[in-house]
């Protein structure tokens, strides 16, 4: 396939999106900004379809760490409370 032959508008290169994409995140993030928590949740159920909790329980901590080995739990407990 000789790229020469395609039109120069239609080429496409390894930076050819990279405007476009910082456009559309940049724009993604002032949304974010302007419309806080409910707009990153809409952008969660939009883009990961993901409409689940957003913040972990303590409670919900708890209960995933009593199904690990013993000595992952405490390091699972420790790890979690300190990324707090």
């Amino acid at each position: 396939f000789d790229t020469n032959s395609v039109n120069p508008g239609c080429r496409s290169t390894s930076l050819s999106g990279e405007e476009d994409t910082r456009n559309i995140v940049n724009n993604m993030l002032a949304e974010i900004e302007a419309g806080g928590e409910a707009r990153a949740l809409q952008y969660a159920k939009d883009l990961d379809n993901f409409t689940g909790d957003v913040v972990v329980t303590e409670e919900a901590i708890e209960k995933a760490s009593a199904s690990l080995m013993p000595g992952r739990q405490v390091c699972r407990n420790q790890f979690a409370r300190a990324s707090r």
